[in-house]
């Protein structure tokens, strides 16, 4: 098993970031395959719904396993969720019920130097009195196709990460 292993770690080396991300979607799709793609395709928005009338809205996921679905449909990247808190949401053309996008929400991440020290935060701030609490990241942010590369969505879908239901 180790020299499959390091034969293994050797193949990934050997890729470039590009065919890095490939490979771990491909595998990704190979290990936990979609069972129900077209049904999924149908709620996302595509280019024949109508971009001047867009009335965006977020709205929770209820069903985390359609979310999850949706998420590795049109994302490039492979999901793998993190550790903590976690909050699934859409973001919806409220006139068609189509799905512009995708935002996830987690626990923040427990150290960083920066933004510590603007707060002015330190170790016991952030961990003994529970300040991290109250912070959290947009770890995702995934507009579909080709509303993310036409219309630039991904902005919008990060805008809406900062809207009030959100907040």
């Amino acid at each position: 098993k180790r020299t499959l292993l390091i034969e293994n770690l050797e193949f990934l080396k050997s890729l470039d970031s590009k065919e890095l991300v490939l490979y771990r979607k491909l595998k990704e799709f190979q290990n936990k395959p979609l069972k129900n793609t077209e049904s999924l395709k149908s709620l996302l928005w595509n280019q024949r719904d109508p971009i001047d009338e867009l009335e965006p809205i977020v709205e929770l996921a209820n069903d985390t396993k359609q979310f999850d679905d949706l998420r590795r449909l049109i994302h490039s990247f492979e999901w793998v969720s993190n550790p903590g808190r976690l909050m699934r949401l859409y973001v919806k053309d409220k006139p068609t019920d189509k799905i512009l996008g995708l935002i996830t929400i987690a626990s923040d991440i427990s150290t960083i130097g920066c933004r510590d020290a603007w707060i002015g935060w330190d170790n016991n701030m952030r961990m003994n009195m529970g300040k991290l609490r109250h912070s959290a990241v947009a770890s995702s942010i995934v507009p579909v196709q080709p509303f993310g590369y036409n219309y630039l969505g991904g902005k919008l879908i990060a805008c809406m990460s900062t809207s009030n239901t959100i907040r």
